[in-house]
Order: C-alpha cells, then sequence, then structure tokens
C-alpha cells in the first residue's frame, strides 16, 4: 500500500500549480451584496452575457463516525441578473440521490471498497469478512442524500434603498427515476438588476462518492473555490478537466472525531488533508445537447484510492486498471455470469449458427437470435440479472440483454468480453486514474478473426454489429482484460455509421 506522503506527491505532481493567487478583491461574504455587485450593468469580459456569476463557494466537510463518514456540501451562490432572460436563474434545481434499501443488487461503490490483496503472481484475493462488514453497512447505512438548510433572497436596488425579498415557500421534491432526485425552489421577485444569493447542504452518507465539481457554468462565473476536507485514512485521486486551468493546492489539516455511540467519550483529532481549487474569470458555455458539460466545462472530478477506519488501516482499491478488471469479472452479477449456459443454446445449435464459419456472420446471426426475443427497456445498467428470467420476461435493461447476448455468443463459439463505459452526457472516464464508480454500462466486444473486434450493445439498432447509438460512442472506452499497452477503446472510432455487417 502507498504511504499517504507518496499519494500527497503524486497529487502535487500531476494536478497542483501553485504560481497563481485568488484576487484580493472577490466578495466572498454572504449576505451583503456589494454596491457595485448591486449597480453593475455589464459584466465586462462578456458584455453579452444575461447573467454572471459573482461568487460560488463549496464546502465538502467529511465527519467522522463509528463504522464510516459522513459528507456534507455546503454551497453558497451569488448570480447577479444582467438582462431580462436572465431571470430564469431564480428557478434553482438540485440533483441529489436515494438509493432504495431492498434493492437487490450490488454497487459499484460497494466493489470499490472491496479489500484486495495481491501475491507476488499477481493472483487477487479478498478479505471475505472484511467485504461482507463494509459491503453491508453500505447497502444498509450509507445509501442516503438530502437537501437542507436552504436560503434565498433576492436583492434589489429601488431608489437609493436596497430591498429584500427571502424565499420562504415549501421546496419541492421530485424523483427522476429509481434513484437519482431532485429538490426544486424558485426565489421571488427576481429581474434585471437583481443580485441573487442562495445557499444550501446536500447531506450525504455516499461518503466514497465525491460529486464531480463544475466551476465553468452556461454563464460566465467570476470566481469559483472549491474545498474538500478529508480524514486521512480515506483517500481520493482527483483530475481537472475542461480547458481553463484551477488553480489548486494541498493543505494539511485535522479534524474532529466524535464517538456517536459513545455520548460521554472525549472527542479526539483525525489528521485530515484539505484541497482547494479556485477558478476566475471562466467563459460562459452555453448548453449543446451534442456536447457532454462533464467533459468541456472547467471542474474536478475524484475517485477513491483507499479506505480505513481509525481502528484499521487503510486499504488500497481500483489502483489499476488490470484490479479493475479482476474485481469486475470476480462479481456474480458481471463476470461470473458471463460463464453460465446461455438459456438460448437449444436454439441455437437447433439453427446451427455455431456452424458458421465467418466468425462475424456468426456473430450477426447469434444477434439476429437474441433480439428477436427480447427488447431492450431503454435503461443502462452495469449489473445484470439472471439471463433466463431476462428472456421469460422478453426483455430488460442493458446488462440484463448484454449478459444474454455475452452468454450466446460464447454458446457459438465467439470470444467476447464487455466494454466498460459511461454513456457522453455523463462525461469521459478519467484519464489519470482507474475507476469503479463512474463506470455506469458496458457494450459488448466480440472478437473475430476476419473483422477484428467488433462492438454491440442492447441498445444497438435492431442489434446489429458495429451499430451502436450515439450516446455510446465515446472516446475512452475500456475493455476488461486489456493489454497492458492498451486500456482504451475509441467506440466513436470503431462503430460503422453506415451499419454494415
Amino acid at each position: 500500500m502507498k504511504s499517504n506522503n507518496i499519494f500527497a506527491a503524486a497529487i502535487l505532481a500531476v494536478f497542483f500549480c501553485l504560481s497563481a493567487t485568488a484576487k484580493d478583491a472577490v466578495n466572498t461574504k454572504f449576505g451583503k451584496p456589494t454596491k457595485e455587485e448591486l449597480t453593475m450593468t455589464t459584466y465586462a469580459p462578456d458584455p453579452d452575457a444575461e447573467a454572471v456569476v459573482l461568487c460560488r463557494l463549496t464546502d465538502v466537510e467529511y465527519s467522522v463516525q463509528t463504522d464510516g463518514y459522513l459528507v456534507d456540501y455546503h454551497e453558497k451562490i451569488r448570480i447577479k441578473v444582467l438582462k431580462p432572460e436572465g431571470a430564469k436563474y431564480a428557478q434553482v434545481t438540485i440533483p441529489y440521490y436515494v438509493v432504495p434499501q431492498d434493492k437487490d443488487k450490488l454497487y459499484t461503490s460497494q466493489m470499490a471498497l472491496r479489500p484486495q490483496h495481491i501475491d507476488i503472481n499477481g493472483a487477487v484475493t479478498y478479505d471475505e469478512g472484511a467485504s461482507r462488514s463494509i459491503s453491508t453497512n453500505i447497502a444498509t447505512n450509507y445509501i442516503h442524500e438530502s437537501i437542507e438548510e436552504v436560503k434565498a433572497t433576492a436583492y434589489n436596488m429601488e431608489g437609493s434603498k436596497t430591498t429584500k425579498s427571502k424565499f420562504k415557500g415549501e421546496v419541492a421534491l421530485e424523483q427522476l427515476d429509481d434513484e437519482t432526485w431532485q429538490a426544486r425552489f424558485t426565489i421571488p421577485d427576481v429581474r434585471q438588476g437583481t443580485v441573487i444569493e442562495y445557499e444550501y447542504t446536500r447531506h450525504s452518507e455516499l461518503f466514497y462518492r465525491l460529486h464531480d465539481w463544475q466551476a465553468q457554468q452556461e454563464i460566465p462565473v467570476a470566481y469559483a473555490r472549491l474545498t474538500v476536507t478529508i480524514p486521512r485514512h480515506l483517500l481520493f485521486n482527483f483530475e481537472q478537466h475542461g480547458s481553463q486551468q484551477l488553480v489548486a493546492k494541498q493543505e494539511s489539516s485535522s479534524m474532529i472525531y466524535k464517538l456517536v455511540s459513545d455520548p460521554l467519550a472525549a472527542p479526539t483529532t483525525v489528521m485530515a488533508y484539505r484541497y482547494i481549487f479556485t477558478g476566475q474569470d471562466l467563459k460562459g458555455a452555453p448548453s449543446d445537447p451534442n456536447v457532454c458539460l462533464a467533459d468541456y466545462f472547467t471542474g474536478v472530478t475524484a475517485e477513491v484510492s483507499s479506505f480505513g477506519l481509525r481502528s484499521t488501516p487503510p486499504a488500497d482499491y481500483a489502483n489499476t486498471w488490470e484490479h479493475v478488471d479482476q474485481v469486475l469479472m470476480a462479481d456474480d452479477n458481471l463476470g461470473k455470469m458471463i460463464e453460465d449456459h446461455s438459456p438460448l443454446r437449444e436454439q441455437l445449435q437447433a439453427e446451427n449458427i455455431q456452424t458458421i464459419a465467418n466468425e462475424q456472420e456468426r456473430a450477426a446471426a447469434v444477434c439476429r437470435l437474441v433480439f428477436s426475443h427480447v427488447k431492450w427497456n431503454g435503461k443502462y445498467a452495469m449489473w445484470a440479472r439472471n439471463a433466463q428470467e431476462t428472456l421469460q420476461q422478453g426483455g430488460g435493461n442493458s446488462a440484463d440483454i448484454n449478459m444474454l447476448l455475452m452468454q450466446t455468443l460464447r454458446e457459438a463459439g465467439l470470444k467476447v468480453n464487455p466494454v466498460v463505459m459511461r454513456p457522453r452526457n455523463l462525461g469521459a472516464l478519467p484519464l489519470t486514474f482507474p475507476t469503479i464508480s463512474k463506470l455506469t454500462n458496458y457494450v459488448v466486444g466480440v472478437k473475430t478473426r476476419n473483422a477484428g473486434t467488433v462492438y454491440v450493445d442492447a441498445s444497438s439498432p435492431e442489434g446489429k454489429l458495429n451499430t451502436l447509438p450515439e450516446q455510446l460512442q465515446v472516446e475512452r472506452a475500456h475493455p476488461i482484460g486489456f493489454p497492458s499497452t492498451a486500456p482504451w477503446v475509441s467506440l466513436k472510432k470503431a462503430v460503422n455509421p453506415q451499419g454494415k455487417k
């Protein structure tokens, strides 16, 4: 296991440039906008801007619990409305997650926290007792987020006086899908010339899953700062993305640990790291349905690299893509299931598909067989249910159908492997460190002698080879079991847009 000092040095060597400093003139105090902010009519770096984010402060703070951690995201934002159409920024939407506790599934976050032991020959084993303990804690406790302490005020100039209109309504909570929710509220009395201020806390039990932070927005951002304070037993890799560089630094810090189960116990000090990312004069980037904001907007992404409690030494997780591969292939809902017999093997044999000499044609015949029995329900996923159940129900999510595809392709004598990824709308996989928690789905890679590797997915039109939908045509996908020199494959380059076999 790498030491904390080595980890910190690597972070500094890759990401942190300390040559620039933040401007002293930025107003970082909330509750009383300055006269200059109230009277400004245009934003000099972008005179056409309909609004500008004057200041955004995001403080991410961890608290140490008996058997894990909790994390709070404290968000404060000040916006100046410069044109009538900028009043739309009074409508605030905040995404968050609520994972149902009764779901019978294995979460990516659980897998990222499985203690691994690698022997001198490269074999991977797991501390089964610790794995069950950590997974149980996460599955039953650390799965909930909430939006709390919402405050919002609109400031307007009425002659020489400043008026304040506070948000006093109810925050609307809406469920978008199985795990994703959003909180919505509208700040009153917002118009051209208004200064908007709002703040909230996202209280999260998903301590192993830092949310991506986008410093750049659709409108210009004059100043944005992210501060993350993490106990040293919980280490993350950080990566910047976007065209405008953030100034970043790392500091040693400390936290107070209070044993929740023993109120009489004296609090103790826990050593921590503090990471600070600062951006200024960030250009606005209007939304484009064909562009993923997470890729092109300046921001920060992170992945847990080491986890431990105060009573146990840290264990490393997913430090190389080879380790990620071994974890995924050892999972009951992915790698191990590929080896099961296909429930379509009798029909496969009845149609003599396995005897087709041309492997690309054989793969295409298998796809036609599978897609004649099941239909995609429009959802992407990583973890599959039993293939027999998918067949009986006539369809399922991408993982369900792709698993049935892989089993049937193997029955036909073809070599297959999952190619893990995340769709374009969610952003590219990190370039500088391996990841598990950011993997959301996979496509099927089929190795053929006559045509090389071809790709198919549950969402492929009519189940044809190399006809992935645009959402899956990413520049960086990871084929499980890749040669050490080639961790990436470009599905954009590999796909035949004409859909020819």
